[in-house]
């Protein structure tokens, strides 16, 4: 299955090097396609073969200049915006790997418009849900794990004060003291 795969991709490629070597022939010698000869194209190969080489070696050259031209984004180019960011987000720690975790979603399309509309549903959030400052993640663990994705939308019941209510044993559903013999 491959083989033949490889074999129809590889006759697309070679039909479409002759038809364009036919085509500048019959341009050159000002006939038509259809009278392009198996002569013509061979001297025509041969004739062009050092110039093909070195327009490919030009190709080459300008490709690898123009990737060691051009600079990835380093953390400086997003310092003005991740500070703009920072100035918002409600718990300032972690700074440094927030940064670099920025810069890493910035390099990978991310646009500062998506996180700073994160930030502002985040703190929406907390102060919908009067959530404790011990709670709010810090900025190093909201940005590294890109909560500007995640869903704010959930709203907790007035008494309750976190999901999870396994700390009050009045809520629980499990009779420890019937499973242990009520020590």
């Amino acid at each position: 299955m491959k083989g033949e795969k490889f074999y129809e991709l590889s006759n697309s490629i070679v039909k479409a090097f002759f038809d364009e070597v036919v085509c500048e022939i019959a341009n050159a010698e000002k006939i038509k396609e259809n009278d392009v000869t198996w002569a013509m194209i061979v001297r025509f190969l041969a004739e062009n073969d050092e110039e093909r080489k070195e327009a490919k070696e030009r190709r080459v050259y300008i490709n690898t200049y123009n990737t060691l031209v051009q600079k990835s984004p380093k953390a400086e180019d997003y310092l003005g915006e991740f500070n703009a960011l920072w100035a918002i987000y409600p718990r300032k720690q972690g700074r440094k790997d927030a940064l670099r975790h920025y810069t890493a979603a910035r390099k990978d399309g991310v646009s500062y418009l998506t996180v700073e509309e994160g930030i502002y549903r985040y703190l929406d959030y907390i102060k919908r849900n009067n959530i404790s400052i011990n709670y709010i993640k810090m900025g190093s663990s909201w940005f590294c794990q890109r909560s500007w994705d995640d869903d704010y939308s959930a709203q907790f019941s007035k008494g309750q004060t976190k999901p999870n209510a396994f700390h009050n044993f009045d809520e629980r559903t499990t009779d420890y003291d019937a499973l242990f013999g009520g020590r």
